[in-house]
């Protein structure tokens, strides 16, 4: 069986077949809702169980928005009940399909340079599609990688922003210091030259950082 070669045809119809379901679904499930559980707040969602309740806790292993009645009906048998539930508040983002079978979800990223510019996969892409043979890894790993590296830049990029500022500080002090007489104008002009680019370190500096959080923003919300 394990050595039956797959076929590719069969596999692409049964995601457009999968994924027309799919939009059905969810064009049932949003017109249901907009009937019954329309509140005008984006963040209610209706009970799966019950479209006349408003869902307060999410089921991890079902997949289910449920009210606390309906949570408690459908999850009372001893197998059930070891399922994890959790406020509809902590509810995990969903990961992102692939692009290309849409059935799938990006699981995998690929670290071969030629697709920087496309790296995320699902197993079907990293085993039979473009990605086949390409070195790679899971895409939680590869992101905690990533926030870690982003965390660190930012610490170090502080901390050289620190000692900029005590040199501008200690900068400003001297030309005080010697504005009292003519013969400092030299020195003062120096020290007007260090001031300016140091000035200037401390505002591409910002930018940094102002950059590191965007992209830290992005990352959380994939």
């Amino acid at each position: 069986m394990w050595d039956l070669k797959k076929n590719f045809a069969l596999i692409e119809l049964l995601e457009r077949v999968f994924s027309s379901v799919e939009t059905a679904a969810t064009a049932v499930s949003s017109s249901a809702a907009g009937a019954t559980c329309d509140t005008g707040d984006a963040s209610n969602v209706c009970c799966d169980e019950n479209e006349d309740h408003l869902a307060v806790v999410y089921c991890t292993t079902c997949g289910s928005h449920l009210c606390l009645a309906c949570s408690e009906a459908t999850h009372f048998t001893r197998t059930l009940a070891k399922h994890r539930r959790i406020p509809l508040s902590e509810k995990p983002h969903e990961r992102p399909r692939c692009p290309n079978h849409t059935v799938q979800v990006l699981e995998f990223t690929c670290l071969e340079v030629e697709c920087a510019a496309a790296p995320l996969m699902c197993y079907i892409c990293k085993d039979y599609g473009r990605h086949k043979g390409h070195d790679y890894g899971l895409l939680e790993t590869e992101a905690d990688k990533m926030r870690m590296f982003v965390a660190n830049s930012v610490g170090r990029l502080r901390k050289f922003m620190e000692e900029v500022q005590e040199t501008v500080r200690s900068l400003g002090k001297a030309k005080k210091s010697i504005l009292h007489g003519d013969s400092w104008k030299c020195r003062v002009d120096g020290v007007n030259v260090k001031f300016e680019v140091a000035s200037k370190r401390t505002r591409y500096i910002k930018r940094c950082l102002q950059g590191i959080r965007v992209i830290l923003m992005e990352q959380e919300q994939h």
